[in-house]
């Protein structure tokens, strides 16, 4: 008898119970669920971005190509989501962006327009890349934008090159 008292009350307890468990799964689905969100705006945002950077470099490129090959390239905004390159008059390449990437001119990111660079939009007027290393580039800019972030591409008179600038919600950056 004192034999079954004793294994009664030296009763081992291990493992957890079944709030404890409960507990750590709904902990691991909240910190799961926020994971997800941030983690789909980053990859948003990286699109967006290698988007603006891959236009960016195909734009400034032409300025290289306008002097190797001694023509003018004109580069126009017909639609919202893509632009051509014609040179004397035919189009050479047309370019569609990325789906939820768009040009526009003065483009709106979470209900708010972003601060203005001070240049022409080129979707009023073409792009033109002339073979002069001078003023190859005609001045403007183009925005390109998601539903919550902005890049431009801009070309200002004081400068030879395209410039590629980020929107952080306060100020324009120079990437």
């Amino acid at each position: 008898m004192n034999w079954v008292r004793r294994s009664l009350s030296t009763k081992k307890t291990s493992g957890f119970t079944l709030i404890e468990v409960l507990i750590a799964i709904v902990v691991v689905g909240i910190i799961a669920a926020i994971v997800t969100v941030n983690w789909a705006s980053f990859l948003r945002y990286q699109n967006l971005r290698r988007e603006s950077v891959s236009v960016w470099r195909e734009l400034s490129s032409l300025k290289a190509r306008a002097l190797n090959e001694d023509v003018e390239f004109v580069v126009s905004f017909p639609a919202h989501n893509h632009y051509d390159i014609d040179t004397s008059g035919v189009t050479i390449s047309q370019r569609s962006l990325t789906d939820g990437i768009h040009f526009s001119q003065n483009p709106t990111v979470g209900g708010v327009a972003a601060i203005d660079p001070p240049q022409d939009s080129w979707t009023d007027d073409d792009l033109t890349v002339r073979p002069d290393n001078i003023e190859a580039f005609t001045t403007g800019k183009i925005y390109l934008h998601d539903n919550n972030r902005v890049f431009c591409i801009v070309k200002r008179e004081d400068r030879t090159t395209l410039q590629l600038f980020y929107w952080d919600g306060d100020e324009w950056e120079e990437m």
